[in-house]
């Protein structure tokens, strides 16, 4: 069966609408996954010891690029403020933090002193040090230096944690390719199911019929 000029663009309009419909939702359930990993991401997480000068180094895995901030920030159990404040706990601290990338390039540079510490800002419990602009991801080296040490801090676990400061909105990307992708299989669907019931259709105005030859044989 011969299938029209017509239907055969209607085809394929429908397919084009249906591929790029699932690459847009493909594309928001990635995002979305991602979205939820740097919730829980630490692109560096290290113990070390702010009670006293020293320096301390590792590794900073760069995942995402697209949150409105990041912030370095101190871990320590949650009982360690029960009879203070952290302004007071670290009110002595003084750090430089310093993120190259593998050639050596300054990236970031963060100072902290104690007096910068203007409210109990924390993320999951931990206190937020100093914040910085996202840049572009991989793998990266931190160096922090202890200046000045809390003495208050001695004898307590401590863990460095940098955390992605996430609002939400970074979730719109995946919102709007949702709604997209969803709304283009509903557009190509009513395509295809159009051009199916015009198909269907059989014209008969006009319709010539074959004469029946009733001519006895061997007339």
């Amino acid at each position: 069966m011969k299938i029209s000029v017509g239907r055969t663009i209607a085809y394929v309009i429908a397919g084009l609408i249906c591929a790029a419909s699932l690459f847009l939702l493909i594309f928001a359930h990635n995002h979305r996954r991602n979205f939820y990993q740097w919730e829980q991401a630490r692109p560096i997480d290290i113990p070390v010891d702010f009670s006293k000068p020293g320096q301390f180094t590792g590794g900073f895995v760069q995942t995402c690029r697209i949150s409105h901030g990041e912030a370095i920030c101190l871990a320590v159990p949650s009982n360690t403020v029960a009879n203070t404040t952290w302004s007071k706990l670290l009110a002595d601290l003084q750090f430089v933090s310093l993120i190259q990338d593998q050639s050596g390039h300054e990236i970031s540079r963060e100072e902290f002193t104690g007096g910068s510490l203007e409210r109990d800002h924390l993320i999951d419990g931990a206190i937020l040090l100093v914040t910085f602009q996202p840049f572009e991801n991989g793998t990266y080296h931190m160096t922090l230096t202890v200046k000045q040490g809390a003495p208050a801090l001695r004898g307590v676990p401590q863990h460095l944690v940098a955390r992605y400061m996430l609002c939400g909105i970074e979730l719109m990307p995946a919102i709007i390719a949702l709604v997209t992708g969803i709304g283009g299989l509903i557009i190509a669907a009513v395509i295809l199911a159009i051009t199916a019931c015009t198909a269907k259709r059989k014209p008969t105005t006009g319709a010539q019929r074959t004469p029946v030859d009733n001519t006895p044989p061997g007339s």
